[in-house]
Formats: structure tokens, sequence, C-alpha cells
């Protein structure tokens, strides 16, 4: 089992499509795995598997197991833009009364030294983040910015095999079943529903998520 670093963490060039990203982490599995693949994926993570699944299939590999867990399509447009992304970064931190401000600052000098602002008003109202530098927030809130655009201009092939899927209970209020995901995957989509809602499921249900894609692979 391999788990993959956030790509740009260790490359700034980062890649600019959800394709690239995918073909980058595909390489990087080829020159390590054996046997068959395993690919799961979270949030944003998941779009990139279900891509990094395409890519494998068409290479002829074979893929035992894709599940995403709690992963929205980049078609539903749940995907905002750069914008908005900041905007909501802004609101989570400071309210909403900032936006505004904020967003006439990026506007003017980019998308780097707006979030460099947002760091350096936490620190000034004394609500940096534990245990990260200014630089590695930063790195860390462009990199999200950047994937969020790449989603956003991100159309799926079809992934020809099954999809585990599985749901935050709480955000299938909100959503359809499959969370736009049925014309993307040629097969059977197998819905798997735990207690939690998008930020929690993995800590409110670790174990059962574990345990669920734990009997798939081994089946």
């Amino acid at each position: 089992m391999y788990a993959l670093q956030e790509y740009g963490l260790s490359d700034l060039s980062q890649a600019s499509s959800i394709s690239s990203i995918a073909s980058c982490y595909l390489n990087e599995i080829l020159k390590k795995k054996t046997g068959k693949l395993n690919l799961v994926g979270y949030s944003f993570g998941g779009i990139i598997a279900h891509e990094i699944a395409v890519q494998a299939v068409e290479k002829g590999l074979d893929v035992n197991l894709l599940c995403l867990i709690d992963t929205v399509c980049s078609t539903i447009n749940e995907y905002l833009s750069d914008e908005s992304l900041i905007a909501g970064l802004v609101a989570e931190y400071f309210g909403r009364d900032n936006i505004d401000n904020i967003l006439e600052y990026v506007n003017k000098f980019g998308i780097e030294e707006g979030i460099n602002i947002i760091y350096d008003m936490l620190s000034a109202e004394g609500r940096s983040p534990a245990n990260s530098t200014k630089e590695q927030f930063c790195l860390e809130q462009v990199i999200y910015i950047k994937n969020g655009s790449a989603a956003i201009k991100h159309i799926p092939k079809i992934y020809q095999g099954n999809l585990f899927f599985i749901a935050a209970e709480e955000n299938l209020v909100i959503r359809n079943r499959e969370y736009g995901w049925r014309p993307y995957v040629s097969d059977l989509i197998e819905l798997n529903i735990v207690e939690g809602e998008h930020n929690n499921i993995l800590q409110r249900s670790y174990v059962e998520v574990a345990k669920l894609i734990t009997q798939k692979i081994f089946l």
C-alpha cells in the first residue's frame, strides 16, 4: 500500500490539470507496484483516483478496486472559481465582512499575495495555524485553489469498471445518491452510507470506512 503526497508540496511546478496530476501519480505507482491496483480517494482525491483508474485501464492494467469517499463529480459545479474559493477561506477565518476587501487585493496583486494577507491577518490576531509556518500555510492554500481550478475544467472520461462509493449520510440530503458519477462509470456503482458529513467522515466513521474498503479488497 502506498500513500500519495499532495502534488505540489514537493514539486512547485504543480500540474495544471486533473489528467496531468493523475498521470504523474500513476507513473509513481508503476515504479513500485506489483499485482492489481486498488485505488482509494477522498474528496478532491477521489477525482484524481477516478482519472488514475481511467488511465490505468487504457494502459491495460488490472484495477481491482476504485473507491471514492464522499467525492462529488467535477461536473456538478460544486468546484467554484478561484475568487469563490478564496472568498470561502476568508469567510471561514474572518467572516463575510472582510471578503470584498481581500478580493479587491487579490484582483490587484494575485492569489499568492492574497493568501499572504490572510496569514498576516491571522497572525496579527494571534490565530496563525498551529504547527504550520507562513510558507507552508500559503503553499497549502495555493495548492487548494489551483486544485479547485483544475477540477472546474475537468470533464471525466468513462471508467470501464465498477465503482465502490462511500458517502457521508448527512450529505445525501442535498445530493443525488451517486454524486454525479453515473455517466462516468460503465458498470455497477455500489453505494455505502456511513455516519457523518463531508468534513468529519474520516474521523467519525474511520473504522467503518476502513472495514468496508478492506472487505472489498479481499473478497
